[in-house]
């Protein structure tokens, strides 16, 4: 990681830490201007990598860019369905960047065995409870669901531990947003958004270890 990629994912740090710490206070209007900024940051970061990665790159470049969107579309207040197409769109593109790169069977059979024990547990409840709150949504948040799985696979194959954890952070963030909304509280606004803030730095950490 080159010393200005460092710099830039500092400063994204702290800005994510001070958006967590507005999540927290429940602070609405200061989340406005703090949510975006870890994101933006992060963009910066992953553009400053070197060497660098062609196509892999410019595919995380745009799934970051979808990620800035989706929380500015998320922001408090807003409705959840134009968010999650933006996210649908940045798992997409994050997807297609770990697959430009090397495959590893071991990584993607430890992918696959850890979807086969979250999702039977966490996905039933909430796609009922989806179905139950506003059935138009329910196949949207199936197909997102399906594009976590896609994330989490996708990663595996890269056979690096920085992906992994990225997606498997995105598939828990994203898993304890939708419980939230449709099916009971689990945990807190705030470690939602650590574990998104997380899934990002560790892939912008999976490019920055590219060789």
């Amino acid at each position: 990681m080159t010393p200005l990629v460092g710099a830039l994912a500092t400063l994204a740090a702290l800005a994510a830490l001070i958006d967590w710490r507005a999540t927290a206070r429940g602070a609405d209007r200061v989340q406005h201007r703090t949510k975006p900024a870890p994101m933006v940051l992060l963009i910066a970061a992953a553009a400053a990598v070197q060497p660098w990665h062609g196509w892999t790159q410019v595919l995380l470049l745009a799934a970051f860019a979808a990620s800035l969107a989706g929380d500015v579309l998320l922001l408090p207040g807003r409705p959840l369905a134009p968010g999650l197409a933006a996210f649908l769109v940045a798992h997409v593109f994050f997807v297609a960047a770990f697959v430009t790169g090397a495959s590893s069977v071991a990584g993607t059979l430890f992918a696959a065995a850890l979807l086969a024990v979250v999702l039977p547990l966490a996905a039933p409840p909430l796609l009922r409870a989806v179905h139950d709150t506003d059935p138009r949504l329910s196949v949207p948040v199936a197909i997102y669901v399906a594009a976590l799985a896609a994330l989490v696979l996708a990663a595996g194959t890269t056979g690096s531990l920085w992906a992994l954890v990225g997606a498997a952070l995105f598939l828990a963030s994203d898993l304890l947003l939708g419980w939230r909304a449709f099916v009971r509280p689990v945990l807190k606004d705030w470690h939602v958004m650590a574990a998104y803030h997380g899934a990002q730095f560790a892939i912008l950490g999976w490019a920055a270890a590219i060789q």
